[in-house]
């Protein structure tokens, strides 16, 4: 009898020993199903983030792009302007000076000029929408009026009478 209690005591353990190896293979597939299903999850994410990344580095880059070619732009109206405005001031000097045969105008025309390039070049780069080419040379005439006001006018000194 013994020899059969000892055998359904063995019979038993190996049991149970068999049902916790059943139960310890179960979690370990549960655990591995878990780690690789987060796995799975974690690699889809890190995919989409890298992805919206990138996403926004080339909308950023292209904007970048667009912002300077626009201010690119915007300069070379602006100066295109600036030397236009000039010119002009340059020519009605040199006619001032070839009609009276006097230079004493083109030294105010000088400092007007060189007067608005410095103002304009004081303003704030661009401002938006806004500052549109037609915004610019306004305020390139309203330095010139503030120029004109500031200064007082040439006038030419009177002429002598000629001796007959």
């Amino acid at each position: 009898m013994e020899e059969k209690n000892f055998l359904s005591r063995e019979r038993q353990h190996n049991i149970s020993a068999n049902r916790h190896n059943q139960l310890s293979t179960v979690v370990e597939r549960l655990f591995a199903d878990a780690l690789a299903k987060i796995k799975a999850e974690a690699e889809e994410k890190a995919r989409a983030y890298t992805l919206t990344i990138s996403r926004i580095r080339a909308e950023a880059t292209e904007t970048i792009a667009n912002v300077k070619a626009e201010a690119e732009a915007r300069t070379k109206i602006y100066t295109e302007t600036i030397a236009r405005i000039m010119a002009n001031a340059q020519e009605k000097a040199q006619a001032h000076t070839d009609t009276t045969g006097k230079d004493g105008h083109s030294a105010t025309v000088e400092d007007f000029i060189s007067g608005t390039v410095v103002n304009q070049q004081a303003r704030p780069s661009y401002t938006g929408p806004a500052d549109e080419p037609s915004d610019v040379i306004e305020g390139i005439f309203s330095d010139t009026l503030e120029n004109q006001q500031v200064r007082p006018s040439y006038t030419a000194p009177a002429e002598e009478p000629l001796d007959a």
